[in-house]
């Protein structure tokens, strides 16, 4: 097992046409919605092809009912675990300025791939960006997404997928745009920048009282945003204060992004050294012969609220609320 999560598990396997390695989420359902979720995500993944978004090959059904989804093999692990090399050092300190901006373009690369398909992710931070072995970046985990052309919102955020227009749905609350990716895109590079999390001053509460903290301070200051350091190059500080208004009408789509000084020129890095010490290893995993299907994969782990926009925020806490009531 490479990985695990509140549905399922991950576990790598091998197309027993080719050999590849493929990565085999095996996902545990016991509602009816979760079912239906996982065929409207197929729907909207299988179409992606681009070297910056994980590929989705298929998905098999089990005599339990469990599904199998069946997904690119991505060997480098996940952007979480570089950033915690760097953070964990002694001085701790975030990924070098080359690096980010190396990492940085692929992940504009691929937002800017889905926006075009009229897919917004929702759910973007370094747990969900996987590296290679060479460093390229796969955006992954779609199972917050929206199609912006679907009947309803992939949300296992809240209780049940939303539907479009519903006074529950994010597109019908606030007119959720990409732009909401963005403002995470810009968490997860002041997180690779600095080696901590945004909004790191509420780190200490948990669960709910932590997140009671930061409605407060977003409600009570219109124009908080995360901390920036002073002590960051010019161009990255104007990149970051770019995605990071709190003004979604003037923060820039991920197209203009790529033409920013800031990603405009980046150095190519050979990751191998760098990733060897934190991809997760094959061996004694358990394996197993997969032929081939068609789907997508599901969201498996709890939302972050450090890189969520805080309008999509807001709604993920009114949906919850309401969950609970």
């Amino acid at each position: 097992m490479i990985a695990h999560g509140a549905f399922g598990n991950v576990y790598i396997g091998f197309d027993s046409t080719t050999g590849q390695l493929l990565a085999i989420k095996e996902v545990r359902h016991g509602s009816e919605w979760v079912a239906k979720a996982l065929q409207y995500e197929n729907d909207v993944l299988e179409g992606l092809e681009h070297r910056n978004v994980v590929r989705h090959y298929g998905f098999q059904m089990a005599p339990d009912g469990s599904l199998k989804i069946i997904l690119e093999y991505v060997p480098g692990g996940s952007l979480t675990a570089l950033i915690e090399r760097y953070a964990t050092r002694k001085p701790p300190c975030g990924l070098p300025d080359s690096m980010v901006r190396f990492l940085a373009r692929q992940i504009a690369q691929g937002l800017a791939y889905i926006h075009r398909q009229g897919i917004l992710h929702r759910d973007i931070k370094p747990g969900n960006l996987l590296l290679t072995m060479d460093g390229e970046v796969k955006v992954s985990d779609f199972g917050c997404s929206i199609a912006l052309w679907g009947m309803w919102s992939l949300s296992q955020c809240s209780e049940r997928p939303p539907v479009a227009g519903s006074p529950r749905s994010p597109l019908y609350s606030h007119g959720y745009s990409a732009k909401a990716d963005i403002w995470s895109f810009g968490s997860v590079v002041l997180e690779m920048i600095t080696g901590r999390k945004p909004w790191s001053e509420f780190q200490p509460g948990n669960g709910r009282d932590r997140s009671a903290q930061l409605m407060y301070r977003l409600f009570s200051d219109r124009s908080a945003r995360p901390y920036i350091p002073d002590d960051i190059s010019m161009e990255s500080r104007s990149f970051l204060d770019l995605c990071l208004t709190r003004d979604d009408k003037t923060r820039p789509t991920a197209e203009q992004l790529l033409d920013h000084p800031y990603l405009a020129e980046t150095d190519v890095f050979d990751f191998a050294l760098t990733l060897n010490e934190t991809a997760p290893s094959p061996t004694g995993a358990p394996t197993g012969v997969v032929h081939m299907a068609t789907t997508g994969s599901t969201r498996a782990e709890e939302d972050v609220i450090e890189d969520t926009e805080p309008q999509e925020y807001f709604q993920r806490w009114n949906d919850s609320s309401s969950s609970d009531d």
